[in-house]
């Protein structure tokens, strides 16, 4: 069951090795993990925007994210600022 006020929407992209995705939350977290029949187990977590419904787009090594205030353009090789 989800938590009263809890939104539990994210986008997933895997990543060429087969097992890792990222992910980016309905909190606006970028997070990187890696899914198995398993498990989840999360390696890093970075907070990059607010909250958010759209999908993010992916271009180079950066991935481009919104909210209704602002877009950013992240890195996906250097670490994001909290």
């Amino acid at each position: 069951m989800t938590p009263r006020g809890s939104d539990p929407q994210a986008s997933l992209v895997w990543l060429g090795d087969g097992n890792r995705a990222i992910i980016l939350n309905a909190e606006g977290n970028l997070i990187l993990a890696r899914l198995s029949p398993a498990g989840y187990d999360e390696q890093s977590r970075a907070k990059i925007i607010g909250k958010t419904w759209a999908h993010p787009a992916f271009a180079g090594r950066c991935v481009f994210a919104r909210d209704s205030r602002e877009l950013v353009a992240v890195s996906l090789l250097e670490p994001a600022a909290k």
